[in-house]
């Protein structure tokens, strides 16, 4: 069984509904979310003799250009603030912190072991590829210590377009 889902006028998946957690959608986040912002959905990827990463997805419709300010911080924090909470509450629903873990999780998720790598990706639709760069570095800086602090690989956070977002198969 697959599930598309529908964000900021792109068409992501389909995907096994075993590898895709829609965060905004879960009980957890439902319960939490006057607390919290969150990204669009957390997504099992596996090639081929490679061991599996979980992208965290953040879908956008456009940004702020870099000379927008305070725009432009402002996305920017509200993107961090996004896809920390999301990798947040998969660790969390995996180490059974809330309540609904076990009805919300998806069966792909329950059997993670943790060692897995994570991906935060933020995909914005119609966007010129030589606008990424300024948001890719923004986001990596204001993601560092997050990257850090679990060990992730260097390259852990990604800004894309859709046409990049087409050509690693995460819309249709």
């Amino acid at each position: 069984m697959s599930k598309t889902i529908i964000e900021s006028g792109m068409s992501f998946g389909p995907y096994s509904v075993d590898d895709c957690f829609e965060l905004e959608k879960s009980a957890i986040y439902q319960r939490i979310q006057k607390q919290v912002m969150m990204a669009e959905f957390a997504l099992i990827r596996q090639k081929e003799g490679q061991p599996r990463v979980i992208w965290l997805v953040e879908a956008k419709s456009s940004s702020p250009r870099p000379e927008t300010q305070p725009g432009f911080d402002a996305f920017i924090d509200e993107i961090r603030q996004k896809l920390s909470n999301a990798l947040h509450l998969v660790l969390s629903a995996k180490l059974n912190r809330h309540r609904e873990s076990v009805t919300d999780l998806p069966n792909g998720f329950k059997s993670l072991t943790l060692q897995e790598d994570f991906k935060l990706v933020l995909v914005i639709n119609n966007h010129r590829s030589e606008w990424l760069p300024p948001l890719q570095d923004a986001l990596n800086s204001v993601l560092r210590t997050l990257v850090s602090t679990l060990g992730l690989r260097p390259n852990s956070v990604a800004v894309i377009n859709d046409v990049m977002a087409r050509s690693y198969g995460l819309i249709s």
